[in-house]
């Protein structure tokens, strides 16, 4: 039932905002299935791509995806991607799980503290070049999309919409999570069975939250998201830590 209901709820937020249901995918797979990180996190970035992948044709149906803005977002951040997928392969299972916490408080705290995208730190410049890259990087690592990251990129930098940039986050997201599963499938036994299962339970979660993301206010579905995502955070350390898993 947990990975039931774990599974949905990723599609469900990767549809409504572009990203934040990514980070939910890595717990369904060390917690729900009992899988280690060295498979969790790869098998995350299958299930995330396929999942984003549905939400991105959703809205590309709608017209939403800006598909020049969001390849070049691509080019930059997918070689970041490959190669933290590969140096994510070689580093201790417990260590990278305990940074992926770490990154689930960042991610949370961030969505509080940020009253819409519009309003969030401008990237110009260089600091776009590295600010692309360091998310390919995350996705590849630890198997987190950084939607909600791309998406705030895409508002500043690119000046697009809020509901453009969300779409077009998912089509970032695709590229990104297929370079860093790429970059580590090769070191480990990837259970497929059960990876087709979590997508084929996250898929539907994706359309419903294409839907009704266009009816609720962001700002709300935002503050609940990083409720969700630092009470998720507490709960990976206690796991860790407590080793019942």
């Amino acid at each position: 039932m947990l990975v039931i209901l774990l599974s949905f709820a990723l599609g469900l937020l990767l549809g409504l905002l572009g990203g934040g249901g990514s980070v939910l995918a890595v717990p369904v797979f060390r917690y729900g299935l009992g899988e280690k990180p060295s498979t969790a996190i790869p098998g995350a970035l299958l299930v995330v791509a396929l999942t984003s992948l549905v939400g991105l044709v959703m809205h590309a149906r709608r017209g939403r995806v800006r598909w020049r803005y969001g390849f070049g977002f691509a080019a930059v951040s997918l070689p970041g991607a490959i190669i933290g997928g590969w140096f994510g392969s070689l580093v201790p299972d417990e260590l990278r799980m305990l940074l992926f916490a770490g990154v689930l408080v960042f991610f949370g705290l961030r969505l509080l503290r940020v009253r819409t995208v519009t309003e969030s730190e401008g990237v110009a410049g260089s600091r776009f070049v590295i600010t692309a890259a360091a998310i390919g990087a995350l996705t590849g690592f630890l198997g987190v999309g950084g939607g909600v990251l791309i998406t705030s990129t895409l508002v500043v930098f690119m000046g697009l919409g809020v509901g453009e940039a969300a779409a077009t986050a998912l089509l970032v997201i695709v590229i990104n999570a297929t370079g860093g599963l790429l970059a580590q499938i090769g070191h480990t036994t990837m259970p497929w069975d059960k990876l087709l299962l979590v997508a084929a339970i996250a898929a539907p979660g994706a359309v419903l939250g294409a839907r009704i993301g266009e009816r609720l206010p962001r700002q709300w579905l935002k503050t609940a998201i990083s409720l969700v995502i630092l009470a998720l955070a507490g709960w990976v350390l206690w796991r860790e830590w407590s080793g019942t898993w």
